[in-house]
């Protein structure tokens, strides 16, 4: 299981590095990549399951991020998620309670939202705060049988790198019309 989990993080990294380096280029026209040993290094072991997830506050400063403006098909901006496999039989990562308050995407205008999603992020039956409380974590099990929808996104864009993407700024994209022309729609 251990190989498994550690293969699957390296083919996230390798597909996030190659996306990036297609995306980007410097004004000489050479591709760059951030520190991808730098990425790697912000992901840990949960001790009480095994499972990997990203330690934000170990990811050192000045490593690319992008922001990520999505929306949903129905309003689930107050539901705790989690990360599903390529298949969606199974719960791979999640965010830990003494996280999530701090990782709730932030509410834009007409619905959108701004935060770490990915194409296999579900949403469950729980409520953020109470998430938050949860003195000892559900299994990987008990979280997937509270999922109401592995399909939850109706729009996703990659809005670029965070300096340049200031809520202002998408909110008036978004306010124009042009979020598809400022930014690159990935769904």
């Amino acid at each position: 299981m251990k190989k498994i989990l550690i293969v699957f993080v390296v083919i996230i990294l390798i597909v996030a590095g190659v996306y990036y380096f297609k995306k980007n280029k410097s004004s000489s026209g050479v591709h760059t990549l951030p520190d991808q040993s730098s990425i790697a290094a912000g992901a840990v072991k949960n001790p009480s399951n095994g499972l990997m997830a990203i330690d934000t506050t170990k990811i050192p400063a000045g490593t690319i991020t992008h922001t990520i403006v999505f929306k949903t098909v129905r309003d689930y901006s107050t539901l705790a998620w989690v990360g599903l496999s390529a298949d969606k039989t199974k719960v791979i990562s999640y965010p830990a309670p003494s996280d999530i308050i701090h990782q709730t995407p932030i509410k834009l205008h007409n619905g959108y939202l701004s935060g770490n999603i990915g194409f296999n992020t579900a949403y469950i039956n729980i409520k953020i705060d109470r998430y938050a409380g949860i003195p000892n974590m559900l299994s990987e099990q008990q979280l997937y049988n509270l999922i109401v929808n592995k399909n939850p996104f109706s729009e996703i864009y990659d809005c670029g790198s965070t300096t340049g993407s200031s809520i202002d700024n998408i909110n008036s994209s978004i306010d124009s019309g042009k979020l598809s022309s400022d930014c690159t729609k990935i769904l």
